[in-house]
């Protein structure tokens, strides 16, 4: 696939990702049998990743999502994430999963993870998509990461610029001319070639 021209690189092509998908799913069945887990995927970003790992779960799971919001600005991610959109079942002694996109800072996982604990969760587990360790800024520990990248601000499958760019079938590091300004990518009249 040619690489697009707001995009630097391509870093997960789609021919990777079902495959990442799948081998994460092989691990939730292997470590959540008999638990009757409780998988939270984070919203907007898990849409993808979520719905592609659990398409191969064959263990009976309850699905629910959250919503985190972090106040983010080009060089400061906040540090108090808050809920805006909770739960509709109860991790009360529930084994409970985290589906998440992405570990960056680690704040908003930090937080999540001590929230659902503080409902009575039993356990909580993290598996992400992609892990981007130069970001971290709290320590956290990630239980599965698919895969790990160096720092770049990516979009495609469920990553986005402000709220574009999101429906691309691959991963990839926007270049850094598009970070404060996707207008000429919105004006196009087509994303990406599949040729």
């Amino acid at each position: 696939m040619k690489k697009p021209f707001y995009m630097k690189r391509i870093l997960v092509h789609t021919k990777e990702l079902n495959p990442l998908c799948k081998k994460a799913a092989t691990w939730i069945n292997k470590n959540f049998k008999g638990k009757n887990p409780l998988v939270v995927g984070v919203l907007n970003g898990c849409v993808f990743f979520y719905t592609h790992v659990l398409e191969n779960v064959t263990i009976p799971v309850q699905t629910d999502f959250v919503k985190i919001q972090s106040n983010r600005s080009s060089d400061y991610v906040s540090k108090k994430p808050k809920i805006i959109y909770d739960t509709f079942y109860s991790p009360k002694n529930r084994h409970v999963l985290i589906l998440e996109d992405i570990c960056d800072s680690g704040w908003s996982l930090v937080f999540l993870k001590k929230y659902l604990k503080t409902r009575g969760a039993k356990s909580v587990k993290i598996c992400v998509l992609i892990d981007k360790p130069t970001g971290r800024m709290t320590p956290i520990k990630l239980d599965y990461v698919c895969r790990t990248i160096p720092n770049a601000w990516i979009v495609g499958w469920g990553f986005d610029a402000d709220n574009y760019l999101r429906n691309l079938p691959f991963i990839g590091e926007l270049d850094s001319k598009y970070h404060k300004n996707i207008e000429p990518i919105k004006k196009r009249d087509f994303l990406y070639s599949k040729k």
